[in-house]
């Protein structure tokens, strides 16, 4: 690879990582819950945005405990929060931190079993933040939290690609 090609691709990389972690804080009432990991907020301003939750991936609703983490998040709905908004993704969702009353809610689903560490975007998060969500799993699963509670489980991820192809585990 010539030295221009190197240049180049650095200054790619130290773009990608900049963007993802150009944080922005909005404050707002959660609107409404979709699932697990998805949510609309009323901003101050009064604008609806799109919330997906970054780090984290719920059951979808048709899945084992998709309704149970649905419901963690509806018992904030209509509640005062702020988001740390990481990046947008492709469909224009903002993918943030949520805050509720100083708690990290995102963190909040993994230590309660409600959600999985989404380990292919972990990697967009600090060093400390990825040891926090990865421990708080690791301790979900030990004490059969959630949907921890059954060998059963197949991560959203899987399910999806799965349901797609018209596959349902009983």
């Amino acid at each position: 690879m010539n030295k221009w090609s190197v240049f180049l691709s650095n200054v790619l990389l130290a773009l990608c990582v900049c963007t993802y972690a150009s944080d922005e804080k909005i404050i707002g009432n959660l609107k409404r819950v979709v699932d697990g990991d998805t949510i609309y907020l009323k901003t101050e301003a009064n604008n609806s945005i799109k919330v997906r939750l970054a780090f984290i991936d719920a059951p979808e609703l048709n899945q084992p405990f998709g309704n149970d983490a649905k419901a963690f998040l509806k018992k904030i709905e209509g509640q005062k929060v702020a988001i740390d908004v990481k990046t947008k993704d492709r469909y224009g969702r903002h993918i943030a931190i949520l805050f509720h009353r100083n708690s990290e809610i995102n963190l909040l689903m993994i230590e309660n079993g409600y959600a999985w560490v989404y380990t292919n975007y972990l990697k967009y998060a600090s060093m400390p933040r990825r040891n926090k969500y990865l421990y708080a799993e690791s301790l979900a699963k030990e004490n059969a939290l959630g949907l921890w509670q059954t060998k059963d489980y197949i991560a959203p991820w899987e399910w999806r690609k799965h349901s797609r192809k018209g596959y349902k585990k009983n």
